[in-house]
């Protein structure tokens, strides 16, 4: 069943990524859109909470405040992500995200004990170096921008699934994927300025690329997180990794985007590479 589920979650991630970046390319209103994302996501793990098993009964505060908290952080991380599709391609961005591998394999050391192999020093290695090609050969401000926005999230994330860890001790997977999409959905509404109108006039501009890409998302979302609970970890990572290579077609042939196709596809083939060896070295 993980095959399965691995399967409809790279599906659907892609399809989101590249109609993220046809509606978020040059200066579109990315919060508006992190709102929905968030929003969109809740309302699709919404009911596989209500046919799930019953409900886990959580009575200690601290398990919602450390909801909150993670919650929180999602939405910094989102606000940034989505900043730098503004600025950069599917395969860019993604080869750029594979640096939060890094950290989470750095937290492990330093927090779980966890032990140093040759595979890791080599993936690490590897990421390392795709973050470099790409920074050599493309060198433009906008590209820097968008690098920029890309890789500071991959702290925030590495954090995040370091604290996902403690919250499954509480919360299944229908539950803790709908609370990890409410509270940003919530935390982008409050916090944004102008929210109503920009939340309503981003969706009347894209209102079938929005509900799409954020239904994908949802779906997405709840497929890996399943794949994760009945799979090994390492087999769901490495079948995912390989829609990376439908993203840099899509890209190529859906968005047009054909600036230096073969650098791009060095940089996402280490990436991933490097994440990969890290993740299950």
């Amino acid at each position: 069943m993980w095959f399965f589920f691995t399967i409809i979650a790279g599906s659907c991630f892609t399809v989101t990524r590249v109609i993220e970046r046809h509606i978020l390319k040059g200066q579109k209103d990315s919060w508006a859109y992190s709102f929905w994302f968030s929003f969109l996501g809740a309302v699709i793990s919404l009911p596989f909470i209500l046919v799930s098993p019953q409900m886990p009964e959580i009575k200690s505060y601290w398990y919602w405040a450390l909801m909150l908290l993670v919650g929180l952080m999602i939405t910094l991380h989102n606000f940034l992500s989505f900043k730098s599709i503004n600025y950069l391609g599917p395969s860019l961005h993604t080869a750029m995200t594979k640096f939060r591998i890094l950290w989470i394999f750095a937290l492990g050391i330093v927090f779980l004990n966890e032990a140093l192999s040759i595979d890791k020093v080599a993936g690490a290695v590897l990421t390392i170096t795709a973050g470099l090609l790409i920074l050599g050969k493309f060198k433009s401000k906008e590209n820097f921008k968008g690098l920029l926005y890309a890789f500071v999230p991959t702290f925030v994330y590495a954090a995040i699934i370091t604290l996902y860890s403690v919250l499954f001790n509480k919360f299944n997977t229908a539950s803790l994927t709908f609370f990890i999409f409410l509270v940003p959905a919530i935390a982008n509404w409050i916090i944004m300025p102008g929210s109503n109108n920009r939340i309503l006039t981003f969706l009347k501009r894209h209102p079938v690329f929005v509900i799409i890409s954020g239904c994908f998302a949802g779906f997405g979302n709840l497929a890996m997180n399943e794949a994760f609970k009945v799979g090994e970890q390492g087999r769901v990572i490495i079948l995912l990794e390989v829609f990376a290579v439908v993203l840099v077609a899509s890209e190529y042939f859906i968005l047009k985007e054909k600036e230096k196709p073969v650098i791009k596809i060095i940089a996402l083939i280490l990436a991933i590479i490097g994440g990969v060896l890290v993740k299950i070295g």
